[in-house]
């Protein structure tokens, strides 16, 4: 960081304890941004039946749960935004910082982000996804983070600063690299796009770390640090020294060290689902864990994901619940994802799933037709139907798939009733309406 912008930094360090917020908003549950009902507390009045405005002005906004939006948030006038570890802003909306601070300890998907000349913005060990553009005028730092930009280009303006420190990543898949500003990477830290890397005329690249092209062209027409190992797979023009492809591949596949997993266990929740339960001791660069289940065709699929904390040294409990299990054994195991794409995959753990939800067809039904269930039965299954007072009106026991059962036989009287099925490990229990 130049002395320039170390001396804002200390300026702003000591100026902001003496800033005083107009208003704190933090999250009470998970949510829209825009939600007024129960998603936000304000000042300590929780729920406060509102939300942060739209520019926010003067705030101070607390993000402790996972957060959606798809209307553009502003942040603004001296505001300031955090998103804690483990929590998250994601959606289809421009997130812009004007005259303000951001810091995302958790993971944060835009589809632009803007950050004007007096704001300061910082990724630690979280990942920040931008499907669109990133335009910086202010300083950014990636602090051990993952920005990750799935299309559109990244400008660093002049006077903009771009840090990457603890091994951050940066890694534009369908864009370019436009630098105009001051561009550092620690000697850990990796910067790649797959597009075209241009550091102009006012452009600095420094530091020790990797900057690469994968299938675009390097020009430099500024100052770019002898020690900053580069590699391009098109052309290169005013690049400095030799093309260091070997250095370069080795700082952006560095091994990061594993997460430390706890143990991981497979049960059945109240409505039969199975739910995986894991947690991890600690976690190094840990960007998500993949659930995968084995099918019958005798291989591993990816069934869902979850987010994980990034860097830690404290206990992270994770949940999954599959909700397209198939009847009998299911198998499963946790593969776990670092921010670089390397993965270790979990013991693998089993449950059952014995009985799946039963229809009723007709339903509503009249008082003198039949009425047919259709269910899984793997196992002796018992049917109830049961009045309105919990009184048993019919029940049997069998292993066939369905049952019709003639309602004039029982002399139902008209009403609500409820089915339940159950066999030796879950129950699931349905209205009935008879007319």
């Amino acid at each position: 960081m130049s002395t320039k912008h170390q001396l804002l930094f200390l300026i702003s360090f000591l100026i902001l304890p003496l800033f005083s917020f107009s208003a704190t908003y933090t999250t009470i549950n998970s949510g829209d941004w825009s939600n007024t009902t129960n998603v936000w507390s304000l000042d300590g009045v929780n729920p406060c039946g509102c939300a942060p405005s739209i520019p926010t002005n003067g705030d101070n906004i607390i993000i402790n749960h996972n957060i959606t939006s798809n209307l553009s948030i502003i942040i603004a006038n001296g505001s300031a935004l955090t998103v804690s570890a483990g929590a998250s802003l994601s959606g289809g909306f421009v997130l812009s910082i004007e005259n303000s601070v951001a810091v995302m300890n958790g993971n944060v998907s835009v589809t632009k982000l803007e950050i004007d000349a007096n704001s300061e913005v910082d990724f630690n060990t979280s990942v920040l996804t931008v499907s669109s553009q990133m335009d910086i005028h202010g300083t950014v730092n990636v602090d051990g983070g993952y920005l990750l930009m799935t299309g559109g280009n990244i400008t660093i303006n002049s006077g903009a600063v771009f840090n990457t420190t603890n091994s951050g990543k940066v890694d534009i898949q369908n864009g370019n690299i436009s630098n105009y500003g001051e561009f550092n990477l620690c000697s850990t830290c990796c910067f790649t796009t797959s597009g075209n890397w241009r550091n102009f005329s006012s452009g600095q690249v420094l530091g020790s770390g990797a900057a690469t092209s994968t299938s675009g062209n390097m020009s430099n027409q500024g100052y770019w640090s002898p020690f900053v190992a580069w590699c391009s797979a098109g052309n290169a023009s005013g690049m400095p020294g030799f093309e260091n492809c070997l250095g370069a591949n080795v700082i952006c596949n560095l091994v990061i060290l594993p997460v430390e997993m706890g143990e991981i266990t497979a049960s059945l929740n109240a409505s039969g689902s199975p739910v995986i339960d894991w947690f991890t001791v600690s976690e190094n660069n840990n960007s998500h864990f993949n659930i995968l289940r084995f099918t019958s065709s005798n291989e591993w699929e990816v069934i869902g994901s979850v987010h994980g904390a990034g860097s830690t040294t404290e206990r992270q409990d994770y949940t999954f619940t599959d909700y397209t299990a198939q009847n009998g054994i299911n198998y499963y195991t946790i593969e776990q994802v670092d921010f670089d794409g390397q993965s270790s995959r979990s013991e693998v753990v089993s449950v059952k799933k014995s009985l799946d939800v039963f229809t009723i067809f007709p339903n509503p039904v009249s008082q003198n037709r039949n009425v047919t269930l259709a269910f899984d039965a793997n196992s002796p299954t018992t049917i109830d139907i049961l009045n309105a007072t919990g009184g048993i009106v019919y029940s049997e026991t069998t292993d066939k798939a369905s049952i019709e059962i003639n309602l004039q036989n029982l002399s139902i009287e008209k009403g609500m009733y409820i089915v339940s099925i159950r066999d030796n490990q879950t129950q699931h229990s349905q209205k009935l309406i008879v007319q």
